[in-house]
């Protein structure tokens, strides 16, 4: 019997024939660990600390209004696809900096409170979700590839805000 994950189990059967003779074979079967992966962000330690950047800044202005900084991001992103980077994006690295930090703490995740709860999986806040858990028959010390067969095996997208308006998009994975 397996009693704990990364444990195993070595099972005996011996057959006997009508005629007497008998056959004997073992199996060894293992249970991995059940790991779960959560990938969120946290905005709580990367908010805009006050006084980083001028708030009269025309990055600063037009990022933190609801209404321009979705055109703002459009912007960037089709400039990204040209190969515009950060050497050659006119940003000073105080607005860079405040860019990295204003865009991640408004999209930020809630804290994982029971990532195995079925409720916390459902509700999406979070940018990816996997977890895995495999049993498989272990031959001469190593793992036989056609025994392997999954108890847990779950990869979801999450849901995070919209850094401008905090409205929910759906992360892609």
């Amino acid at each position: 019997m397996i009693i704990s994950t990364n444990d195993k189990a070595t099972i005996t059967l011996t057959y006997t024939s009508p005629c007497g003779a008998t056959a004997k074979d073992s199996f060894t079967f293992a249970l991995s660990n059940d790991t779960t992966v959560v990938g969120w962000i946290d905005p709580g330690p990367i908010a805009p600390s006050p006084g980083q950047i001028d708030p009269t800044d025309l990055v600063y202005t037009t990022l933190t209004d609801p209404f321009e900084c979705a055109g703002l991001l459009l912007e960037w992103s089709g400039q990204g696809r040209k190969g515009v980077g950060r050497a050659n994006s006119g940003l000073t690295d105080a607005e860079r900096q405040f860019v990295i930090q204003y865009l991640n703490a408004g999209s930020g995740n809630h804290a994982p409170n029971n990532p195995n709860n079925a409720s916390y999986v459902n509700g999406q806040d979070y940018r990816l979700y996997n977890r895995f858990q495999a049993y498989y028959e272990i031959s001469n010390g190593a793992i036989n590839p056609s025994t392997v067969k999954y108890l847990n095996q779950l990869s979801v997208s999450g849901v995070s805000p919209e850094p401008c308006t905090g409205l929910q998009i759906l992360s892609v994975a």
